[in-house]
């Protein structure tokens, strides 16, 4: 969804707490940059590696922060026995830095 909505042209910049479905295609579209925070070995972003590639070589498009240690939905649904505090402190920041 963030990929789309960085192709509008509507925002200045977009946020993704996941990368699920999302593909280098949409990022060459994107008329603001996209943050991506995902899990390392997120099943549902098999496109990560791609991903990660395009925005060093496109910093422009945007940027990519790989956490570990934590799944697929981790921000959004969360779970008690994966919550870290200081993660999801970590990911805000992240976000605030990326927007400003």
């Amino acid at each position: 969804m963030s990929a789309f909505v960085a192709s509008t042209g509507n925002f200045q910049a977009a946020v993704s707490l996941h990368g699920s479905r999302h593909t280098t295609e949409e990022l060459e579209k994107a008329k603001c940059p996209v943050l991506y925070l995902v899990a390392k070995d997120d099943q549902s972003f098999p496109e990560v590696d791609s991903v990660q590639e395009f925005v060093k070589v496109h910093p422009e498009n945007g940027s990519m922060k790989i956490f570990e240690g934590v799944v697929h939905g981790w921000v959004n649904r969360g779970s008690v026995s994966l919550f870290n505090r200081n993660l999801l402190q970590n990911t805000n920041l992240y976000c605030v830095i990326f927007l400003v």
